[in-house]
């Protein structure tokens, strides 16, 4: 704003310079209150023929110390010209609002302010600086000063400015941690940060925002300056963390089909940013539900399915499923130059096994096959040839010289055999990794199951063997598993069997071999009754004889055989080790109602390292243990109980009648209604507290002595039920560890 001071003589036409005098000329204008007005308005300060000033405010803002500047201009309009313009002094007055308004000095030029000389229609520009509170809305400014007119004269002048305070307004920004992808979606939390400034530089900021709430969420942040004045600002956060449902509703997991392509269907939704792609085993699918038929590699595949949300989550699923060829056997409806499906399956087991593929499943049908089949084909690892039987397929039995087969199911019966040869068992392996499990063996002339030398890796399980000629189970090989076998009634002679071998006897397993596992089988009833048995030398377990037997482990297997008025004393094992035994571990069996337990008994250094552990014998006749030529065996946790003889002895020499080998490790037994004496930290003439033996339950009481009572053996972390041992501070004597809830009955 900009207004004009007459500053003149007396003749003057304004009344005040009349009634004041030229000398007075600024007291006058006080007195009488200049209006000044909104607008700026020009003031000039003059006397008729004398110089006349005008001034005027413009520029205004505030810098960044809130300082508010003003640019002063001065315009000299009179004629000639005006010397020595000077501003001694500024006065300040709030018109609008509150507060005061002070002279910025240190920004400001000092005062007295030196103009200078003005000539006509000249204009000087002067920057002032004023401290204003926000509060202020309009404040005035007059320079009061003297000037020199062409005569010489020095004249007071006084020019007011009224300024109106420019308002601050605060800004405000928001900025997010990331950005969005390309579909205005995010999946992590983010965080939403406001920078706010104000021409003030007094301004109140929003704390940042961490947005981790899923959906659509509207973010807003509004910054205060020191005079209240707002400003607001708001993002929009779309935040979707959560990955589409995804579900694969056929195939199921672990299926075996039968053919390729397969059909893969399933069902995917997404309830926040929506379903963006569907990948069906890799293919992309238009829409949930979704579908495809993946080809399928013969054995294992694995299918896969995709699911990603507009926001960049994924989920992938996953089944595993098998493509096995299957073909079908049927004696009645078959015809060996069919496809061998199920409606036109192959008439022979042999047809079958002269086809089939890796990876091949072949079901026969029940009824009787008068056939020994041979196997000379091969599966592979991970896709094994099966043959298996639905229902009661009778056959003569198997050779099998491949590898990777499976024999399922089958009843062998009725068999014959010539000479001692494992090729004349019922099942007869002299492949890799080849599987014998859950078949029905009986009345066979030679051994129930034979694994030749050559084989490896095969497992032979859940197997029921009653009245097989020599053995049920023959192991020669490595790396084999023999668990779960029930066998009985084995004979010496059988009536099918033509040239018999002259060593023959009636047995349950015999193993040779290295690294075999002979555990959980049951071996019973053995009868020296049966008329085919001449004098059998009857044991469960027959170890190395006349060969060697390597890192065995015989564990948590049931032996019992009667001995029913015999001559021979049938027993446990017969371990011989005429070719070495090494490392052969016995651990949690239960011995029980027969002659003898675990013999060892072998040449002059052929059996090093055996360890008898956490056994169970109950009512023998003889020698829970009998050893000879057994340096340093160990015999510990094992209970005797009802034993006629001592439990334990070891000869240092076979044959002879030495004194014990003193390289015995024996002890920390439990021998109870037992011969003989004890042996060091032995519990000596107690009742183990069986639970039930007359009806085979061996586990112990609560308040056995046997419990917490053995030492910790490295060797024995399970018990016969596969129970972790020790449940309590120590393991328990015995083939089983005592726990509460494992009162298990079992019997034969």
């Amino acid at each position: 704003m900009t207004f004009t001071i007459l500053i003149g003589s007396s003749s003057s036409p304004n009344p005040c310079l009349k009634a004041c005098g030229t000398i007075a000329v600024l007291r006058c204008l006080l007195l009488t209150g200049l209006i000044i007005g909104a607008p700026p308005v020009a003031a000039s300060a003059q006397t008729t023929g004398q110089p006349s000033l005008r001034g005027a405010i413009t520029g205004l803002a505030r810098n960044s110390s809130g300082a508010l500047s003003a640019d002063l201009y001065l315009t000299y309009s009179g004629t000639g010209f005006a010397k020595d313009v000077r501003i001694d002094q500024l006065q300040l007055r709030t018109l609008s609002g509150t507060g005061t308004v002070m002279y910025n000095s240190p920004l400001s030029p000092s005062l007295p302010l030196i103009v200078g000389n003005l000539t006509t229609g000249e204009t000087t520009t002067v920057r002032l600086y004023f401290s204003v509170p926000e509060t202020v809305v309009r404040f005035s400014i007059t320079e009061n000063g003297t000037v020199q007119n062409a005569a010489g004269m020095t004249l007071n002048f006084s020019i007011a400015q009224s300024v109106v305070v420019p308002v601050s307004v605060p800004t405000i920004t928001a900025s997010v941690s990331s950005e969005p992808n390309a579909a205005g979606w995010y999946k992590t939390d983010v965080r939403v940060t406001f920078t706010c400034s104000d021409a003030s530089g007094n301004v109140t900021c929003p704390a940042p925002v961490q947005v981790t709430a899923e959906g659509t969420n509207q973010v807003s942040g509004t910054a205060v300056n020191s005079a209240g004045r707002t400003a607001t600002t708001t993002v929009t956060i779309k935040l979707d963390k959560t990955p589409p449902s995804l579900l694969i509703t056929s195939p199921e997991n672990g299926a075996i089909l039968a053919a390729s392509p397969a059909s893969l269907t399933g069902t995917a939704t997404d309830a926040l940013s929506g379903l963006a792609t569907i990948m069906c085993n890799g293919a992309p699918v238009p829409a949930a539900p979704f579908s495809c038929s993946p080809t399928l590699n013969r054995g294992p595949n694995v299918l896969s399915a995709e699911a990603a949300d507009l926001a960049g989550n994924q989920t992938i699923v996953t089944v595993n499923v098998s493509l096995t060829p299957t073909y079908y056997v049927n004696a009645l409806t078959g015809d060996d130059s069919n496809a061998g499906s199920l409606s036109a399956p192959w008439k022979t087991i042999q047809q079958a096994a002269n086809t089939i593929e890796a990876g091949a499943t072949v079901y026969i049908a029940a009824g009787s096959y008068d056939e020994r089949v041979q196997v000379g084909r091969s599966g592979s690892l991970g896709l094994p040839m099966t043959l298996q039987a639905r229902g009661a397929v009778v056959t003569k039995g198997f050779s099998i010289t491949g590898s990777f087969v499976r024999i399922v199911g089958f009843e062998i019966a009725n068999t014959t055999a010539n000479g001692p040869g494992c090729d004349q068992a019922a099942i007869h392996s002299s492949g890799q990794s080849n599987e014998i499990r859950y078949n029905n063996i009986h009345d066979v002339a030679a051994w129930g199951i034979c694994l030749e030398k050559s084989s490896s890796f095969n497992i032979v399980s859940s197997n029921l063997i009653v009245h097989a000629g020599g053995m049920g189970i023959w192991a020669h090989g490595k790396d084999h598993l023999v668990e779960g076998n029930d066998i009985s009634r084995t004979v010496q002679y059988h009536a099918g069997w033509t040239n018999i071998p002259s060593w023959i006897d009636a047995d349950g397993i015999h193993i040779d071999g290295v690294r075999t596992v002979v555990r959980k089988n049951i071996i019973h009833d053995i009868r020296i009754t049966d008329p085919e048995n001449g004098d059998p030398h009857i044991d469960c377990f027959q170890v190395a004889q006349n060969d060697q037997a390597i890192d065995v482990t015989i564990e948590q297997n049931t032996c019992s055989i009667p001995q029913m008025g015999a001559p021979r004393c049938f027993q446990a094992s017969m371990i011989e080790g005429e070719g070495g035994v090494q490392n052969l571990i016995i651990r949690n069996n239960v011995v029980h109602d027969m002659c003898r337990g675990f013999t060892v008994n072998g040449t002059m250094g052929s059996q090093m390292g055996v360890h008898i552990l956490n056994n169970t014998f109950y009512n023998l006749q003889e020698f829970g243990i009998i050893a000879c030529n057994a340096p340093a065996i160990e015999v510990k946790n094992n209970i005797f109980h009802s034993i006629n003889t001592p439990y334990f002895t070891n000869v240092a020499i076979c044959g002879t009648i030495s004194p014990q080998d003193p390289t015995s490790n024996v002890g920390n037994n439990l021998a109870y209604l037992t011969g003989g004496s004890s042996h060091p930290n032995d519990i000596w003439g107690v009742d183990p507290r069986f639970v039930d033996p007359a009806n085979g339950n061996y586990h112990l009481q609560s308040g056995s002595p046997a419990i917490d009572a053995g030492i910790t053996h490295p060797m024995v972390t399970l018990d016969f039920d596969f129970l972790v041992r020790p449940v309590g501070p120590a393991t328990d004597i015995g083939a089983f560890e005592y726990s509460p809830n494992n009162w298990c009955s079992w019997r034969r």
